[in-house]
């Protein structure tokens, strides 16, 4: 996955702060759950490529990769909060894990 930045925009009730990384077919933004009064939580959210949107077969793909992650309960994988749509576009909205990312660790060993 390529890692980047990006200007921060909306996605449902989630602010995309910034894109941690893009692969085939979606990109990662590191984000924020904007609740009443100003009360936030920072999380991942997994957004779809919209051109994607477009196809069933991607569509069904997201949407098991979804629908797999959330039935996962184990402290070492990441814990799914939402999956859902907005504007034409798929989200999943996932616990954020500070640190590297598995590519970097794996050049480092």
């Amino acid at each position: 996955m390529r890692q980047s930045s990006a200007v921060a925009s909306q996605l449902a009730r989630y602010r995309l702060l910034r894109r941690i990384g893009v692969g085939g077919m979606a990109e990662v933004f590191r984000a924020e759950l904007v609740g009443a009064e100003g009360v936030t939580r920072e999380l991942v959210v997994k957004k779809m490529h919209p051109t994607l949107a477009l196809d069933p077969t991607a569509v069904a793909m997201f949407v098991e990769e979804a629908r797999l992650a959330a039935r996962l309960q184990h402290p070492n994988v990441v814990q799914v909060y939402e999956f859902g749509k907005a504007d034409d576009v798929y989200y999943i909205a996932m616990e954020l894990v500070d640190g590297s990312d598995l590519a970097t660790l794996l050049r480092a060993a």
